[in-house]
Formats: structure tokens, C-alpha cells, sequence
């Protein structure tokens, strides 16, 4: 039990408080205190074994004394106190305590639950402040908890940057990027951001993107990036060549920005079973490829029959037009024909250039079942031109000649120019059948 005036600890049973002699109600039955008052003793407080009535007497005055009251002398009268606990009267602050039978009062003390309610409180305080202290330094030089390189690599992830990538899709079928590389250098916090910078690099099947960033990380915006360098490379050629009718294709890369498309074909014609060679040339440049160049390359070709022999003239418009035709040699790569002709006035030889043209079978001559035609020109000495067409497969040739015609000169004219023919050219319009 404790003690209601001054909170001490006290044995059960006790009559008096041992540290201030404040004495306990109801701590002996009213039987007993009416012996003892009869026989002048008082039992001890723990043991109930007899007291000396002076000690009993003591610790009554000591009581009276603490509750401000005059200890009673063996009379049974009371005295006052000679020391109030008050200052002096002279103002020293001194007090007598050298008077018989003067006590010193002592404060009351707090109860065990109080002092432990008030630790408690004092503790929850100190919490309070540093949560608050926490906060205020979480806001003015901030924390990168949470906010790491894993995070910053995350959101790269999902950036604009790597959806997109850098190089166009011109000539290449579209592919994801994947984050093949990726470092930052350690985060700070820079007011109410967190930065920092490093480098990543980006891949999908036709591309590589080396680059430096920045990045930035704030509560309102979230993670941004922003790309200061990169550099593109080209892991594959092209894949596909819409713009020269290729389609779907196959490249080799032949140097860091080039690459080539090889496409082998044939020509089956009346004349000739033609191969050949594509090269189509690639580069490059500004993130992007773009066509460059073209060049064919003609394989062995089996030339037929159907064009180079001799030709029979089956008719003229002229005498002085063609009175023989042969077709001597013939190149399908490039067309070349070298002609021998015979004429009234001229014979010589010639080389003409076959060229293939689209018409109309309604309104030209000459157009064969691939709706084509199949013309020539030529120019020989004496200002001889030939321009012909095929009219068909067999070798049928119409040819219109530029042709030199002697006049026959009489008379005035001829006595004028003191001959009796005179050159001139003229044109003459043949037909000639391969034999």
C-alpha cells in the first residue's frame, strides 16, 4: 500500500507512515485501541508485539507535527511549534531549527503510475519532434528512397525513347526495341528533384542506339528523359523495297552504312533468251536508308535466230530504194545490230540500236502479242539512215531509208550544172523478209 499524504511504499498493517508519521485510518479495530489506550501501550505496526508508550508518543507528536499541529505534552496539553517552516522575520530566509521537538516537512511524492504516465508522455514527445524534424529534412534536402537505377532502368523501359526508337522504318519491316545496356550515375536530390545522367543502349532486328542522357525524377512529373548524343548503327540491311517494285528482300551489308539487294532475272523474247544481274545499292545516312543506286549486269544470252540473217527486199516505193538487207551480228544486251544494206545509189554498213517500246495494236504497226514494239535506228556514210520495225516474229522488217537518188539532168538544167545526173537524197519505203 502506499501512503496518501506523501505516496511512500508502505507494509500492510502499519498504523503510521515510516517516512512522514502520518497515521492510517482504520489500520486497528476500535477493541484494540480501547486496550491500548487503558494500558498506555500500542502494538508494533508489523508484529502486533507491545510499544513503548513514549515511542508511541513520539510518533504521535511526529504526526501532529507533519499535519502542522502542537505535539501534546505527557499533560495531554498541545504546544505550539517553535519552527513554522517560515522565512525569519528578518528576512534571511534562515529558519530555527534548533527548537526541541521541530520537525522538517517533507513535499509529497508522485505515485509509480504518474511518474510512468509522465516517461511515456515525455517519450511520445520526442517521437512527435523527430517525425517532424524528419519531415522538414525529407522535404529541403530530400531522400532517393525508392528512387534508384532499377527505377530509373524501369521507366526508361516504358519511355517514348525506346518505343520509338531513332532510326526511320524506311525499307525495313518494324521491330520492337529492348534495353540491351543501361547505367546512371547515383542520384541526387537537387530541391524538390531527383537527377542524375548516364548512358543506355537500345536494340530491335535492324537496329543499334548507343546514347547519353539526362534524367529527372519529381512527384508532379514522374521520371523524364532527355537524349544529349546517340549514334545509330545498322545491324542488318534492308528487308523490304517497295518504292523499286522489290517487295520483300534479302540485303548484305558491305560496310558499316551500305548494303546491296541481288536480284537475278530472265527475259524470254522472240530474239533471244536474255539473263541478267540487279545490284541494287543502299546507304545510311540521318538515321534512315535510302535507295542509291542500280546497275544491271547481263548474263550469257542465247540469241535465236529470228533476227540476224539475210533479208530478201519483197518490195520498194522506189527504184533507188534498198535491193538487199542483212542483219550481221546482235547484242540483246544492249541491242546493237550491225546492218549491211545494198541500194540503187549506195551500199554500206551500219549500226543500229534496237529499242522496245509499248503500242497500240489499234493504231501501230508492228505490235506484238506482249504489246510491244520492236524498232531500230541506224546511220551510216553518205548520210544513209535506216529506221525499221518488226511486223513480226518471222522476221518480217519494214524499213523506211534515207537514201542518196540520181536525177537524170537534160537540157538547160544540164547544159546550167554541166552534167547530166545530179545526187540527191530521198526516202524509200521497203519491205524485207528474213530468208
Amino acid at each position: 500500500m502506499f501512503c496518501p499524504h506523501c505516496g511512500k511504499e508502505i507494509p500492510d498493517g502499519v498504523g503510521f507512515c515510516p517516512a512522514c508519521g502520518t497515521a492510517l485510518a482504520g489500520t486497528q479495530a476500535p477493541a484494540q485501541v480501547d486496550t491500548m489506550a487503558k494500558n498506555g501501550t500500542s502494538s508494533d505496526p508489523a508484529d502486533g508485539s507491545p510499544v513503548d508508550p513514549s515511542s508511541a508518543a513520539a510518533a504521535s507528536d511526529a504526526a501532529s507535527a507533519v499535519h502542522g499541529e502542537a505535539p501534546a505534552d505527557a499533560s495531554g496539553a498541545f504546544n505550539m511549534p517553535t519552527d513554522t517552516g517560515m522565512p525569519d522575520v528578518d528576512g534571511s530566509g534562515a529558519s530555527d531549527r534548533s527548537q526541541p521537538g521541530a520537525t522538517q516537512s517533507n513535499a509529497p511524492r508522485q505515485p509509480k503510475k504518474k511518474r510512468t504516465l509522465l516517461v511515456a508522455g515525455i517519450a511520445a514527445a520526442v517521437l512527435v519532434v523527430a517525425i517532424a524534424i524528419g519531415a522538414v529534412w525529407w522535404v529541403t534536402t530530400g531522400s532517393t528512397l525508392g528512387v534508384n537505377e532499377d527505377s530509373f532502368k524501369e521507366a526508361f523501359a516504358e519511355s517514348d525513347i525506346v518505343k520509338n526508337g531513332f532510326a526511320a522504318a524506311d525499307f525495313v519491316e518494324p521491330s520492337a526495341y529492348q534495353v540491351t545496356a543501361f547505367s546512371v550515375a547515383e542520384p541526387e536530390r537537387v530541391e524538390d528533384a531527383t537527377l542524375t545522367s548516364g548512358s543506355a543502349t537500345i536494340e530491335n532486328d535492324n537496329f543499334s542506339t548507343q546514347m547519353n542522357f539526362t534524367a529527372s525524377y519529381t512527384s508532379e512529373d514522374g521520371y523524364q528523359f532527355s537524349v544529349t548524343s546517340h549514334a545509330t548503327t545498322p545491324t542488318t540491311g534492308i528487308t523490304v523495297d517497295n518504292e523499286n517494285g522489290l517487295g520483300t528482300v534479302e540485303s548484305k551489308l558491305t560496310s558499316g552504312d551500305t548494303c546491296e539487294v541481288t536480284r537475278e532475272g530472265d527475259a524470254d523474247t522472240w530474239f533471244a533468251d536474255i539473263t541478267y544481274t540487279d545490284v541494287y545499292t543502299y546507304r545510311f545516312k540521318d538515321d534512315a536508308w535510302m535507295f542509291w543506286d542500280s546497275e544491271r549486269t547481263n548474263g550469257e544470252d542465247e540469241v535465236t535466230d529470228a533476227i540476224v540473217g539475210s533479208y530478201k527486199v519483197s518490195s520498194s516505193d522506189a527504184d533507188w530504194g534498198l535491193t538487199s538487207l542483212s542483219i550481221d551480228s546482235f547484242d540483246p544486251a544492249t541491242g546493237k545490230m550491225q546492218i549491211s544494206y545494198a541500194a540503187a545509189n549506195a551500199s554500206g554498213t551500219l549500226t543500229a540500236t534496237l529499242a522496245v517500246n509499248e503500242g497500240d495494236p489499234d493504231h501501230d504497226q508492228g505490235v506484238m502479242e506482249n504489246m510491244n514494239q520492236y524498232t531500230f535506228h541506224g546511220e551510216g556514210d553518205d548520210d544513209v539512215t535506216l529506221d525499221g520495225i518488226f511486223l513480226a516474229t518471222d522476221g518480217t522488217i519494214q524499213i523506211k531509208a534515207w537514201l542518196p537518188n540520181k536525177a537524170e539532168l537534160t537540157g538547160a538544167m544540164a547544159d546550167a550544172t554541166g552534167t547530166d545526173s545530179l545526187t540527191v537524197h530521198d526516202t524509200a519505203t521497203c519491205t524485207c523478209v528474213k530468208q
